[in-house]
């Protein structure tokens, strides 16, 4: 039996067009991979289809997140509530970029 390879693909697509070719390339090289992907964009119709059309098969799950979303906020939070020896600068940081989402 054959192993299969979990690969989690994160973030924003804003460069997804362009890269996704490299990701095809060097990453998805065999059968034994599958995509699970947790992603963000302000259109998500076209984007995933996208994502479908060039993962295929490989494409086991995808997850659209939006940052603006009040469940994820509350989650987003809760975390960075409970981090200590974090600094304030460092937490509004990571409020207002993708790292935690990744």
């Amino acid at each position: 039996m054959q192993k299969k390879i979990a690969v989690i693909y994160t973030g924003e697509v804003r460069t997804i067009e362009t890269t996704i070719k490299y990701f095809r390339e060097n990453v998805l090289i065999n059968n034994h991979f599958h995509v699970f992907a947790t992603l963000q964009s302000n259109n998500i119709a076209y984007f995933d289809q996208f994502v479908k059309d060039n993962l295929g098969d490989h494409l086991k799950s995808i997850v659209w997140l939006d940052k603006n979303d009040e469940t994820w906020i509350s989650m987003r939070e809760e975390l960075i509530n409970k981090m200590v020896n974090v600094t304030d600068r460092w937490k509004d940081y990571l409020k207002t970029s993708g790292s935690m989402i990744e």
